[in-house]
């Protein structure tokens, strides 16, 4: 059995149904950890210690638990009854004797305690876990339950700041207005008075009444139920006014349109029908009828009547069924009207997610990184001049004002990203609903008709919303709920590009018909602000020296369309991992043609050459014909910001030369992209070869020299015409493959003067591909004496690549003349 129970004292019906209990649970000989279930063992321990009443669920669960008949619950309803009435005549009684001392007339501790009783039970004796919970304002000091009982029972002092506190709870308002006994600095003052009472030679002069009136209290503001005055505030030698109590109504609960709304309504009005009884004539009436499965106390049907919390379904029901029978309703009828009510208030979703709940990225804003990675953070916030703007829509809506804003600009430009960032600036209380793009437009007309207050109403990319089929519905709707006074605060917040606010907000002619009249009106009444893409040196600035690697390199990159960089690179490289293999193909050798030099912007038959080598056999052999037009299109093709891989610049008119394409590589692509290829193949050493306007012919060579390619890009030597001399030139071609150049042409000097003339014809075409022109014309002039009369038109060919035309034609007329 455990150590043995604390033995019974005293008397009455709460004494009567401890002891009962008790010996239910003697009968059985059980623990308590083994009659334990629903309830917990500390529950099941208090309610057989007689020193409060129990819960009739919480009698019935430890009765059954001690296999109690029939009769035995029988006879606990019944003393749980008379206790439970006991216990309602004792707060009656309580409440009756309770008088309100105004603070002017405070004097000593028992006042101050006798006038804080009174406003607690004028706040609607709420219990003490949701009189601590109240903070209208958000600021209050913490108060505890504990330290509410102590104040409430008088147990010690309260110190001035608890006093103050739980005064701020009780007379908090609905509407948060001012309560008729806020008087503050009045309060301060009892609570000095009360910590040292005056001696009777130091009490303030009590005003002389005159003999057919009773002295008044220092000037309160009163509204509805008079303010009764206990003994203790009138003076002893006048003889106290009568006090007319009058039950106080109580209030409808303030809700958002829904099904608790509609249920809650029902049984105020069938509170108000049955005259407003009070809370101890309900429960009363509850009690008396053994039909009912629910017994809710005071606290629970005043929840149910006047606040805007959900109670249980049997408690709902028996409040419905006795007000029906108070107000002469069928019953039936309305039992059936709340059961239906009751439900669908419990699966009714309340539209929207606190605004905490929410990703970012859910809401539109452009990733910085794939959002999967572990850098998908947004980056640090730079504040701008639509910022400021935004900030005061905020204040509004904060202050009761329903608002609308709408930012204007670009793609990329940062309105996404404002706004969301002015979201997070609301209270936690604020929720947050997107209408659009997954939900259908009936249900988003019917949520928007169910809006909660303190909700802001999410429309990025708000063209969605504002044109189509469903637009002159939803702008009606929309302009209905933030036009309502009874209804809100709500925030609008939205994006639109410039096009589409231009479109909004024109007026059509005289010629032409409206085609958004209803979009026209809401622009009208909502706050338009443009945002700009490009940053200005401060912000710019800013984004250099925040911390921030990606802010960092996307500055970098660019002196002023920053976010546009730092939004689409993302894109880019998203867009680039799932292009087909030509369209890789192409950036590809754009990034690698640019890595080895290779001036921006690259002609079209560059590319296109150079790509070719990037596609393997499978790839190449499954190309259409107009693989290139597609390839080019596809990476030509813009996202956010308007930034594309390849950017194609377009010949002015008054442009010289050829009008072939060209196209520059995205600077974010290029710094991604830039080692992913580790050998360009052949096909791009060859086009930039044969492109001399691209790179010029020392870098190429450079880089060829690095990748071990310069045999790619320089013309094959003629062959050996002896072969027992031959190791010369091979020695001079190892050589000359090595980088070693200057040894290179010793070697091919002495294969020359050996009588292998041919070296004096590779070792010019050498020269000429190093750009070392004159001395490959000597080399060329060598050959011609030895008697190879080829090396003339080589050498002709040489200086008209060089652009010397002149000294071309000269040599190309000696050519001529040795030709046989």
């Amino acid at each position: 059995m455990g150590r043995p129970k604390t033995p019974l004292t005293g008397q009455g019906p709460v004494h009567t149904l401890a002891q009962r209990l008790r010996t239910l649970r003697e009968r059985v000989g059980k623990p308590y950890h083994a009659m334990s279930g629903a309830y917990s063992v500390a529950t099941l321990a208090r309610a057989d210690r007689g020193d409060r009443l129990p819960r009739w669920q919480t009698v019935l669960a430890y009765a059954r638990a001690c296999d109690a008949t029939e009769q035995d619950l029988a006879d606990l309803q019944q003393l749980w009854r008379a206790a439970n009435h006991s216990q309602a005549r004792a707060r009656q009684s309580a409440d009756d004797q309770t008088r309100f001392i105004a603070p002017a007339y405070i004097t000593s501790v028992e006042d101050l305690h006798t006038s804080l009783q009174y406003l607690y039970l004028a706040s609607g004796a709420p219990s003490l876990r949701e009189l601590c919970r109240r903070d209208p304002t958000g600021r209050l000091p913490a108060l505890s339950r504990t330290t509410a009982h102590s104040l409430l029972t008088g147990r010690r002092p309260p110190s001035l700041t608890t006093m103050l506190a739980f005064l701020a709870r009780c007379l908090a308002t609905a509407d948060g207005g001012a309560h008729r006994h806020h008087d503050i600095p009045a309060w301060k003052e009892a609570w000095t008075r009360a910590q040292h009472p005056p001696t009777d030679a130091a009490r303030p002069a009590t005003p002389t009444p005159s003999p057919t009136t009773h002295p008044a209290p220092p000037a309160v503001p009163t509204t509805g139920r008079p303010v009764p005055m206990s003994r203790s505030a009138v003076p002893a030698h006048s003889t106290p006014a009568p006090r007319i109590r009058r039950p106080r109504t109580l209030p409808r609960p303030n809700l958002p349109p829904g099904p608790l709304k509609d249920l809650k309504t029902l049984l105020h009005d069938a509170y108000l029908t049955a005259g407003a009884p009070t809370l101890d004539t309900i429960a009363a009436a509850i009690l008396d009828d053994d039909q009912l499965r629910g017994a809710p106390s005071r606290d629970t049907i005043r929840r149910g009547l006047a606040t805007d919390t959900p109670i249980g379904q049997a408690d709902t029901e028996a409040i419905a069924a006795v007000l029906a029978d108070m107000a002469a309703w069928d019953r039936s009828s309305l039992l059936h009207q709340v059961r239906e009510l009751w439900v669908a208030s419990r699966t009714h979703t309340t539209p929207g997610r606190p605004i905490h709940l929410y990703d970012p990225y859910e809401l539109g804003v452009h990733p910085i990184t794939d959002p999967g990675s572990d850098n998908a953070f947004l980056t640090p916030y730079i504040s701008r001049p639509h910022d400021r703007q935004l900030d005061t829509c905020i204040r509004r809506a904060m202050e009761g004002h329903s608002i609308a804003a709408f930012l204007v600009g670009p793609s990329a430009s940062g309105k996404t990203r404002a706004v969301w960032e002015a979201a997070n600036l609301l209270p936690q209380s604020w929720r947050l609903w997107r209408p659009w793009p997954t939900t259908e437009s009936e249900t988003v007309l019917a949520e928007l008709q169910h809006l909660p207050a303190h909700t802001v109403i999410w429309l990025d990319e708000a063209q969605r919303a504002l044109k189509g089929s469903h637009a002159e519905h939803f702008i009606t709707t929309l302009r209905s709920v933030l036009g309502d006074p009874t209804r809100g605060p709500f925030l609008v917040l939205g994006t639109l590009w410039p096009q589409y606010a231009h479109d909004f907000t024109r007026l059509p002619s005289d010629t032409e018909p409206d085609p958004s009249p209803h979009a026209r009106d809401l622009m009208q009444q909502a706050t338009l602000i443009t945002v700009h893409e490009h940053f200005t040196a401060k912000e710019h600035h800013a984004a250099l020296t925040l911390g921030d690697e990606r802010l960092r390199q996307a500055a970098q990159l660019t002196d002023t369309r920053v976010l546009p960089m730092l939004t689409a690179g993302p894109q880019l490289q998203s867009l680039y991992q799932t292009a087909p293999p030509a369209t890789q193909a192409l950036i590809k050798a754009a990034v690698d043609a640019r890595a080895l030099g290779a001036d921006q912007p690259l002609p079209e038959h560059v590319l296109i050459a150079g790509a070719s080598g990037y596609l393997g056999a499978l790839d190449w052999d499954h190309l259409p014909d107009d693989w290139a037009h597609t390839a080019l299109t596809h990476a030509t093709t813009p996202v956010a910001g308007g930034l594309s891989m390849l950017h194609r610049h377009r010949h002015r008119p008054s442009a010289t030369g050829a009008n072939e394409p060209a196209y520059t590589l995205s600077d974010y692509l290029a710094r991604t992209l830039t080692t992913e290829t580790a050998h360009p193949p052949e096909s791009l050493w060859k086009a930039l070869a044969d492109a001399p306007e691209v790179i010029e012919r020392e870098t190429l060579i450079q880089a060829a020299r690095l990748y071990g390619r310069l045999e790619t890009i320089t013309p094959p030597a003629p062959a050996a015409t002896d072969p027992t001399d031959s190791p010369l030139i091979a020695g001079a071609r190892l050589l000359q493959t090595q980088g070693r150049l200057n040894e290179a042409l010793t070697w091919y000097e002495r294969a020359a003067h050996a009588g292998h003339h041919q070296a004096w014809l590779e070792a010019a075409a050498i020269l000429s591909n190093q750009g070392r022109t004159e001395e490959a014309l000597t080399w060329y002039e060598q050959a011609a004496h030895a008697g190879h009369s080829e090396a003339l038109s080589h050498a002709a060919s040489v200086l008209a690549a060089g652009g010397r035309i002149e000294e071309a034609l000269h040599w190309y007329e000696r050519a001529a003349a040795h030709t046989p």
